[in-house]
């Protein structure tokens, strides 16, 4: 792996034998943004996993990474959808800092010019743009062993895959779009459908001789400074992701959304209560516009649209550094779950010398708003008019369903830990087994994860008459898994999930996004079943067995099948026949809780007025959080 992190940002070149840790972890280090430039015979960034643990190191170091792929549409494709810019080479990416550059510039002179996205699902944060095919000379890029590294553009520089082709909303084949343009004297627009921009009006630039062509990476640091510090809304690395809540952007563009505000879990649960569910908060905002002298800004979550005394929690005060904000707020020391009461976050510009106990009542003083849509909706399969806070609220801190079986904590939670529990039995048999032939052991947890597998309603049609059930049948209540049909009553675990989770793309005007991550959770859920009911006959044959049979060799083979099936539903299982990663509850259980993200918008700008839903706000503070909100972490 080359290295050339001498100017503004780190640029890496990962070769065929460089490994995905060693990549990780150079990244990790860094404390500036990063271009990845891969060769054609890079082994790694090939699979979707690869993109999500890139994504994570993204929000540790929260610095940007873009990526350059001289080739490769599928790695293209994969790392636009998840959220990385992408150039087909470093000439390309020079292009589009020195016009982000430049239109900042124009637009600084004139006025604000919002920025356009191609499509409803075209993602924010890098200009689409054909570059005209030209082949420069050789430029020192990289340094191994005193040996300069060059690299020469082709002739014809394809466009960012990112502006040549997109995802159907309706399904995952790529489809052809048409790229967009940048104009010399005006904001981005689209062409006419096959209508390629006149040379004549394409940005063009001095032609550089090989000495200043030596000097172009340095010219490519100037400007990623600029870009890479968020200065201005409209460079083209001020990227911000799509929320995963579905809130239409309406005719504004992505550049509205201030950032997002994240429930997370401390895990510190219970078995009967929602303690430790959604009990903190992420605030993660950029391009705000500094506070008035004297003044400050306050977070605070704040509870439905449809409560006539609006209750409110504050999270903390703001530290605006550079147009940017982060605050982490930990709850209170009971780990009360704020998603089960707060559906809505305000930020409020008030008095810096006297914190206040509750926001303002005045809405000339809010300055950024956003919300969980709670519009009920009728449809197929939402029979019950639920709103997109109901479906969330269900699947991560409280269903109806399951509280009155006091199963309190939503079906994410209990859907994780019953299948923790069913790989804790499965794992236990096998050293009993080896050891001492317990047949009676055997039985005992092998009872205990068919429970849980079907549920109480339905174990019964796999024990023998007078079989005892396990001790706790309160936690067996639901089964893991549909084994009496797709009506079976109560609804299984899996099945209920995956209907909540159809639920918020019928509530809401879903991104492409949250189309993918939504189908990424069916997916995984999909290979939790299968696994699960091998899993199932497993257990239904070895409670068909004597004990005379339960001591055969034979009965390790079905113990080690149920421990892998068991596994491979908690934690997944890597295939290496598509070379990916076949996801299961774990990897469910963290996504799913990455649903409970909001898009948080300026109040009153960009024709995104804010329109409260009571005519007279009765701002209550949370005296129980009010401590905790004092204490809340500024970053």
């Amino acid at each position: 792996m080359k290295r050339n992190d001498s100017g503004d940002f780190c640029v890496l070149f990962v070769e065929a034998m460089d490994e995905r840790a060693s990549i990780f972890e150079t990244i990790t280090g860094q404390k500036k943004p990063v271009v990845l430039l891969l060769s054609e015979q890079a082994r790694v960034f090939l699979r979707p996993d690869d993109f999500q643990a890139l994504k994570r190191i993204k929000r540790q170091i929260d610095k940007q990474i873009v990526f350059v792929m001289p080739g490769g549409d599928l790695q293209a494709q994969l790392a636009v959808r998840h959220g990385f810019p992408v150039y087909a080479s470093m000439d390309t990416l020079s292009d589009a800092l020195m016009l982000g550059q430049a239109t900042r510039q124009r637009v600084l002179n004139r006025t604000t010019v919002p920025l356009q996205n191609g499509t409803a699902n075209s993602r924010p944060g890098v200009i689409q743009h054909p570059t005209p095919g030209r082949t420069t000379g050789n430029v020192e890029l990289f340094t191994r062993d005193d040996q300069p590294f060059d690299q020469e553009s082709t002739g014809n520089v394809r466009p960012s895959p990112v502006g040549g082709r997109q995802l159907d909303p309706t399904g995952r084949q790529p489809r052809r779009t048409e790229p967009l343009m940048v104009e010399p004297d005006g904001p981005l627009a689209r062409p006419e459908p096959r209508t390629p921009l006149p040379l004549s009006r394409m940005p063009t630039r001095p032609a550089a001789s090989p000495q200043r062509r030596r000097l172009g990476i340095l010219l490519i640091l100037l400007a990623a400074a600029l870009a890479f510090a968020g200065i201005g809304s409209l460079l083209v690395f001020s990227s911000q992701p799509i929320g995963l809540n579905g809130l239409s952007l309406n005719n504004a563009s992505a550049l509205a959304i201030a950032g997002h505000v994240a429930f997370v879990s401390s895990e510190q649960v219970s078995e009967n209560s929602s303690q430790g569910i959604m009990d903190q908060v992420n605030v993660d905002l950029s391009n705000l516009a500094q506070p008035a002298s004297g003044k400050s800004y306050y977070a605070w979550l704040l509870s439905d649209t449809k409560q006539s005394d609006t209750r409110a929690v504050l999270l903390g005060r703001l530290q605006v550094n550079n147009g940017r904000a982060h605050l982490f707020y930990p709850g209170d020391g009971d780990h009360t779950s704020l998603l089960l009461s707060y559906s809505r976050f305000l930020v409020t510009e008030e008095d810096s010398t006297m914190p206040p106990v509750a926001p303002t009542p005045d809405q000339h003083a809010w300055r950024y708003y956003g919300e969980f849509l709670q519009t009920p909706v009728s449809g197929i399969g939402n029979v019950q008019s639920y709103s997109y806070l109901d479906h969330l609220r269900h699947l991560l801190v409280s269903d109806p369903a399951l509280d009155d079986m006091e199963l309190v904590g939503g079906l994410n939670n209990w859907l994780f830990r019953n299948t923790g529990k069913v790989l804790e039995w499965a794992s236990s048999m096998r050293e009993k087994w080896e050891n001492t032939r317990d047949t009676g052991f055997v039985r005992h947890q092998t009872t205990s994860i068919l429970t849980y597998l079907d549920g109480l309603s339905y174990i019964k049609q796999d024990l023998a008459p007078g079989t005892p059930l396990p001790s706790n049948e309160r936690l067996a209540r639901v089964g893991l898994i549909c084994v009496n049909g797709p009506n079976q009553d109560p609804a299984c675990y899996v099945a209920h999930v995956v209907n909540h989770l159809s639920g918020l793309l019928q509530t809401t005007q879903p991104t492409q996004e949250m189309r993918e991550h939504v189908a990424d959770l069916v997916s995984a859920l999909n290979n939790v079943t299968f696994w699960m009911t091998q899993l199932r006959q497993d257990a239904r044959q070895i409670l068909k067995m004597n004990d005379q049979k339960l001591k055969q060799p034979a009965t390790l083979s079905l113990i080690n099948d149920m421990i892998n099936n068991a596994n491979h539903a908690y934690s997944g299982q890597n295939d290496p026949s598509i070379g990916e990663m076949r996801q299961g509850v774990v990897w469910a259980h963290e996504h799913m809780q990455a649903l409970a993200t909001m898009d948080i918008k300026p109040i009153g700008l960009n024709g995104l007025p804010f329109v409260a839903t009571n005519s007279s706000l009765q701002m209550v503070p949370n005296i129980r959080h009010a401590r905790a909100g004092a204490s809340g972490a500024e970053l």
